[in-house]
């Protein structure tokens, strides 16, 4: 089961996700820490994340915040950008994931940690295969079992998140719990766009 948080309309959605990826801009959002600390975790955990499935390409981060897994990417030796409704410079632009300004199959791999932080999930699974191309990889770390009112979406399961992207046209590689880190986020979820 997914529990979804109610919003009045699309715009108290969007004014929710500005507030707190703002705090990250302004400083006030402890839980990141110091943005080369979080950059030398993302390098690890991305790394262990995609493994052997892809090896170069291009990628987009999702809900990409201050984007150290975007830099984190392009150390890896992907051309990355990452998307956020604030950007950060040179790292994320300015944009909703649920209607990325992205041509139809632009990149290899997608990868987000903010997955808790969409609105619609089965817009969100269509949109990012919108803009991959075939045999794409898409790595989420979810926040499986957990729910604060940070977040928009609550999910009990990998497997429901699974079955809406399944649902999307893309095949389950890899689902397997992980270090907890960021507040929650538990469990790995690698997919291949059919």
């Amino acid at each position: 089961m997914i529990r979804r948080r109610e919003y009045k309309d699309y715009k108290e959605y969007l004014d929710h996700q500005a507030v707190k990826t703002l705090k990250v801009k302004a400083g006030t959002c402890g839980e990141l820490g110091p943005f080369e600390t979080r950059l030398f975790f993302m390098k690890q955990i991305l790394a262990w994340s995609i493994g052997p499935v892809v090896a170069h390409g291009k990628a987009v981060c999702l809900g990409a915040r201050r984007g150290e897994e975007v830099q984190a990417l392009r150390d890896l030796g992907f051309d990355a950008i990452g998307i956020d409704i604030v950007e950060f410079p040179l790292l994320v632009i300015k944009g909703d994931f649920h209607a990325m300004p992205f041509k139809d199959g632009t990149f290899d791999l997608v990868f987000s940690n903010a997955v808790d932080h969409a609105h619609d999930l089965p817009t969100l699974a269509w949109e990012i295969r919108r803009v991959t191309a075939p045999g794409a990889i898409v790595i989420l770390h979810l926040t499986v079992g957990e729910y604060s009112e940070e977040m928009s979406l609550g999910i009990t399961s990998a497997d429901d998140v699974s079955a809406v992207f399944v649902t999307a046209g893309f095949a389950v590689i890899r689902s397997e719990s992980m270090i907890p880190y960021g507040g929650g986020i538990n469990h790995l979820l690698v997919m291949r766009r059919c």
